[in-house]
């Protein structure tokens, strides 16, 4: 049987301590027609020089070495030289297992899907697995039911599915046709989730792989307590974004109401960056205070965006509409202890 060339493409920045094993994952796939592209993102550690003996040990390498302008783009890069039927994105610090992109070439011929989704584990500092539970039976979407349930669920995870454009197999034409690219993330909150949003408009399939096939490593300091002053301003740049692309391709109530809700959980990051930060009660309560005076947040707070965030999220975003910051604090520190 013909093998479609699936191209794997890696940004790679900084990313030296973990960096073997994530091309190692992509070296041993058990599908052989692979290429696999490593775009070094202006690297200042030794990664520059991994990726390049990488790739005089193995033919199927490529290696991109740019200035640094982030995720986004440095996946561009390597969607410019790709050659493949489909492409599967790896963070340099996650890695996959051997199998993953063999079940997901099997699984988008068998029924001819657009695009593949496979289960997440997380890999905790401690080395244990944490598997991502999937919340349904259902493993295949056509036509209507794509926008109106797999992506809708992939912006809440009530599936068990997110919205990062990793754990997924992509249709290659879909992206040409439709040129479809990453914007920057310094520019605006989450490069993939724009870039998903976009591209679910053209998909016509897709097939869900409930099994645990890529391995995302969680830092101990991948929670950063520094406040980011323009994080909020970012958020709404992003909101306006996904709300472009809805519209030009008239999506539902229901769609635009699950992006809200996305947007409402970045929002929430922010509020638990303010929670985190070394200040007093008074200066967290006054950043609070900025956040509730934010015109595009509370409108968004005031739509059916809030019924599809989580209970907990609920109730943080009524206590700040009804500004009790000091309570909004309490509820956050509850939530970080658990």
């Amino acid at each position: 049987m013909c093998q479609p060339r699936v191209s794997v493409i890696i940004p790679v920045y900084n990313a030296e301590k973990y960096l073997d094993r994530c091309i190692e994952s992509a070296v041993n796939q058990t599908y052989e027609n692979i290429e696999i592209i490593l775009v070094d993102d202006g690297s200042v550690d030794s990664s520059p020089a991994i990726c390049d003996e990488w790739a005089k040990k193995d033919e199927r390498l490529k290696v991109i070495h740019k200035v640094n302008e982030g995720a986004g783009l440095a996946r561009n890069s390597g969607l410019d030289v790709a050659t493949g039927e489909y492409v599967v994105f790896i963070d340099s610090d996650d890695y996959i297992r051997t199998e993953t992109v063999t079940k997901c070439v099997a699984a988008s011929m068998g029924c001819d899907a657009d695009t593949v989704l496979c289960a997440r584990a997380d890999v905790l500092p401690n080395g244990d697995i944490s598997k991502k539970t999937v919340y349904t039976d259902k493993l295949y979407y056509r036509d209507s039911e794509v926008l109106e349930e797999l992506f809708s669920s992939l912006c809440n995870h009530s599936k068990g599915f997110g919205l990062g454009v990793v754990g997924k197999m992509l249709k290659m034409k879909i992206l040409k046709d439709e040129k479809i690219r990453f914007r920057s993330e310094r520019v605006f909150l989450s490069e993939d989730a724009v870039f998903l949003t976009e591209y679910f408009s053209a998909v016509r399939s897709a097939k869900v792989i409930p099994e645990h096939l890529y391995m995302c490593v969680i830092h101990s300091d991948s929670l950063s307590n520094e406040i980011k002053n323009d994080f909020q301003k970012k958020n709404n740049l992003f909101l306006k974004m996904i709300m472009e692309i809805s519209e030009s391709n008239n999506y539902s109530e229901k769609v635009r109401n699950h992006l809200k809700a996305r947007y409402l959980d970045y929002a929430l990051v922010g509020a638990k960056q303010i929670a985190s930060v070394k200040a007093s009660v008074n200066e967290k309560r006054l950043l609070l205070k900025r956040l509730y005076k934010d015109e595009t947040l509370m409108s968004v707070i005031n739509s059916g965006a809030l019924n599809l965030v989580s209970k907990a999220s609920a109730i943080f975003w009524k206590l700040l509409k009804g500004k009790a910051f000091v309570l909004c604090l309490i509820l956050l520190d509850l939530k970080a202890k658990k």
